[in-house]
């Protein structure tokens, strides 16, 4: 504490007491950018009550800002199935009540297709981690992955083909990973 000066507020760049549980989200949402609570949780190894009351100072500090997701992983249900060329991603509403949670599963998939089309894999390395099995393959081979959208009744589908086996085996990987991640919610 005391060889990075944390006893000195008045020392600190922003002049004000930072707990170290503070500066650590911060650090964490620097390297990472937006991130959900439950990524905060693994990343600080904290509970969720202690990560709720920290988000909820740090948004009160105006340090940070919540944000309702756009796709709550939750509320959708979310299949991978692989392919011989590729996978196939479907993610349709539980249970849906009225057209809003399609609209915003359809909506979401959609915007995602066109950024994996560019090799832009960025929204899920910042939910599963850069680690992510096969996320490196994907960006770097998006020009041999050929991805269809498509809306579907109660949500959305999103196709990948590639004549590239290198390429099907990591979208294989990729899509294990999202199934074991996503648990209850996945298959």
């Amino acid at each position: 504490m005391r060889a990075f000066g944390l006893h000195q507020p008045d020392g600190m760049p922003c002049g004000a007491p930072v707990p170290v549980s503070e500066a650590d989200a911060l650090a964490v949402l620097a390297e990472f950018g937006p991130t959900t609570q439950s990524e905060l949780v693994r990343h600080l190894r904290l509970t969720k009550s202690i990560v709720s009351r920290l988000v909820d100072e740090l948004e009160r500090r105006g340090w940070a800002q919540r944000r309702t997701a756009t796709v709550d992983a939750r509320l959708a249900a979310l299949d991978f199935e692989p392919v011989d060329d590729g996978l196939v991603e479907t993610v349709v509403a539980d249970e849906p009540i009225d057209d809003e949670p399609v609209g915003l599963i359809q909506e979401h998939l959609q915007e995602e297709a066109g950024r994996f089309s560019r090799g832009d894999y960025g929204d899920p390395a910042a939910i599963h981690g850069d680690d992510m099995p096969g996320l490196a393959d994907l960006e770097a081979g998006a020009d041999a992955i050929a991805i269809d959208y498509e809306a579907v009744d109660d949500g959305a589908t999103v196709t990948f083909t590639t004549d590239d086996p290198h390429l099907v085996d990591a979208l294989h990987r990729w899509a294990a990973a999202q199934t074991a991640d996503h648990g209850d919610h996945a298959e």
